[in-house]
């Protein structure tokens, strides 16, 4: 399987939150086939009903129960900074999780200053220690030392403090700013079921964005190799 193929079968995994074998990912050769084997994933309900609505109902209970705020206070639009401090959601991140029963969640990241030093590491090495190698080993020739520290040296030195600063995985992903953001992945929730319906829009929603086709030539029974140019 191609890269190209590799990501559609990981966009699918995201946004149901179900794993797909690699068996099944290649039998599944056109966009119909995906939805047969969503489908058997999830548990489905004909109710018309809207998922959004029903993930926003689930997150915001879950919410008032583990911040404590009233019903009003939390609408889509409400930023996550003012329902909780959004630079250390250690604690309440995996209780959210568990109170919405979702497949998929977001990780914490590192804060911002833990990352811009982690980049100023790698380019300070980058950069610094090519002078260093041919100060020390003067017989090596200059691309020697610039292959060296692009290849080793700077990597480790990145490795080294994205290790140091392990500890510090504690704020949420900066596009995650309202509670609708995170609404999205309350989505892969087992108490949010899916239609078969709503399985085939969000199959072929996923596969037009990742593939970059118009809507025109999508079609579920369009071989993803041969028609829809997936290597």
């Amino acid at each position: 399987m191609g890269l190209d193929g590799v990501e559609l079968v990981m966009a699918f995994e995201e946004a149901f939150g179900i794993s797909i074998s690699d068996a099944d990912a290649a039998a599944a050769v056109t966009p119909g086939m995906v939805v047969d084997l969503v489908c058997r994933h999830l548990e489905r309900t004909d109710a018309r009903t809207c998922q959004t609505q029903r993930a926003f109902y689930l997150l915001r209970r879950a919410l008032m129960s583990l911040t404590q705020k009233p019903r009003s206070a939390i609408a889509p639009t409400t930023p996550l900074r003012d329902l909780f401090d959004t630079n250390d959601a250690r604690v309440l991140w995996p209780q959210l999780k568990a109170a919405v029963d979702a497949r998929s969640w977001p990780h914490l990241v590192r804060p911002r200053w833990a990352r811009n030093c982690m980049r100023l590491t790698f380019i300070v090495f980058l950069l610094g220690s090519p002078f260093l190698l041919h100060s020390a080993c003067p017989q090596w020739s200059w691309a020697d030392c610039i292959a060296l520290a692009f290849l080793i040296i700077a990597p480790l030195s990145l490795l080294g403090v994205a290790g140091a600063t392990r500890g510090f995985k504690r704020s949420v992903v900066p596009n995650l700013k309202t509670v609708a953001d995170l609404t999205n992945w309350v989505l892969t929730s087992k108490q949010v079921l899916f239609t078969r319906e709503s399985v085939r829009q969000m199959v072929k929603q996923i596969v037009i964005a990742q593939l970059g086709i118009p809507e025109a030539k999508y079609s579920e029974d369009a071989h993803f190799v041969r028609d829809l140019g997936v290597d």
